[in-house]
């Protein structure tokens, strides 16, 4: 179980970076291990708390609410994980990359 649910988490977190790579270039750092997956919209690498905080609030407020219209519910705040479980399929992670790309297009 906890490998299928790491590597749902990594396939979420390839495919939102992917999705803004390719759908629309938005600058993304996304990391998963285990069950968690986090992104902050980023060219570097987030590894503390101040680069963390010198990531755009704006940014993510407006992805949060593209995302919120798209019925991908995320957490409110840039700072906090998503929590992947043994029940989300790769159709929920093909559901959250396709939504995203839509919203990643809105933010150029």
């Amino acid at each position: 179980i906890y490998d299928r649910v790491q590597e749902r988490a990594r396939s979420l977190v390839r495919g939102l970076i992917d999705a803004a790579d390719h759908a629309a270039t938005v600058p993304l750092y996304a990391a998963a291990i285990g069950g968690l997956a986090g992104f902050f919209f980023s060219e570097d690498e987030i590894i503390n708390y101040s680069q963390a905080a010198a990531t755009s609030e704006e940014t993510y407020a407006k992805f949060f609410r593209g995302m919120l219209e798209r019925g991908v519910y995320l957490p409110p705040s840039r700072f906090e994980a998503l929590f992947i479980g043994d029940t989300h399929t790769e159709d929920h992670v093909d559901h959250i990359v396709h939504a995203a790309a839509d919203v990643f297009a809105t933010l150029r």
